[in-house]
């Protein structure tokens, strides 16, 4: 398969971060395969220091590979109908010239399936120290944060009356991998079959910085959030 070289859509959100950095949109498609066709609206970051972009483009292309190599897989395991499709979009809660939170939405259709698959993912990335953040790099060591976590979601979806599976809210670091820094608070994404059926949809939930100061990391990421 060639596929079409990607497209830089400069008018369509950018972001000037400082520092000389900016946030552009990328757009890959290829329609014209017989097996399946493909259309990613993805992050692209540009600037002066080779360094810091090409690490944090290469995390983004890391993700859209894995996305596109497992629906590959998917068609591989005995659906053999052409015109399956899969498609990327992104919002950007977060972006600065030293800290850049994304979040993937991944929708599609393998043909013969039951109905479309639709998840998400998130990225976080620490330009200063060129990594992607985990979880408990926002966090004291030790600190109970996912139990802090855990009992915000749960009495949250519980009064919106979207909780069905308590277990896919339990303090658990499996049921926290979505999270997406916002100035508000970290906003958690449950996609669908996580806390309720498929027709239920995705739901998120934004806890509050103010929730998180007790066990967050003053020196660490959210530290410039906290009150």
């Amino acid at each position: 398969m060639t596929p079409t070289p990607p497209t830089v859509l400069d008018e369509m959100g950018a972001r000037d971060l400082g520092g000389g950095l900016r946030l552009l949109m990328q757009e890959t498609k290829d329609d014209g395969q017989v097996e399946y066709g493909y259309h990613f609206w993805t992050p692209l970051l540009v600037g002066p220091e080779e360094a810091v972009t090409g690490s944090f483009n290469r995390a983004v292309d890391g993700f859209t590979t894995y996305a596109l190599d497992e629906f590959r897989q998917w068609i591989a395991g005995g659906l053999d109908e052409s015109g399956s499709t899969i498609w990327m979009t992104h919002t950007v809660p977060y972006a600065t010239d030293e800290l850049i939170s994304v979040l993937f939405y991944v929708d599609g259709y393998v043909m013969g399936a039951a109905h479309p698959f639709h998840y998400s993912h998130s990225l976080n990335y620490e330009l200063g120290e060129t990594r992607m953040l985990e979880l408990a790099d926002l966090f004291r060591p030790a600190s109970e944060y996912l139990k802090v976590m855990s009992r915000y979601c749960l009495d949250d979806l519980g009064r919106r009356g979207v909780l069905e599976w308590e277990d896919g809210v339990l303090p658990r670091a499996e049921n926290f991998q979505r999270w997406s820094i916002t100035p508000e608070g970290l906003l958690i994404s449950f996609d669908e079959y996580t806390i309720a059926p498929y027709a239920a949809g995705a739901h998120e939930v934004l806890i509050p910085y103010t929730v998180l100061e007790p066990v967050a990391d003053p020196q660490g990421p959210l530290g410039r959030f906290l009150p």
